[in-house]
């Protein structure tokens, strides 16, 4: 578990489609914080590496 997210991910389609489910602290990102990059820091930080975009 990577302090920087709690959660789990949902394959639902392994080579296509995948659900990432988090909790987060609105203190330390509001909602409207939410843009790309944090969302990429998020499920890299969930899987344990960087991966690259298709």
């Amino acid at each position: 578990m990577d302090p920087e997210t709690s959660g789990f991910i949902i394959a639902y389609d392994i080579s296509e489609n995948q659900v990432l489910i988090c909790n987060f602290d609105p203190k330390r990102h509001p909602l409207d914080s939410w843009d790309e990059a944090l969302c990429r820091k998020t499920v890299d930080a969930a899987i344990g590496k960087n991966i690259r975009l298709l």
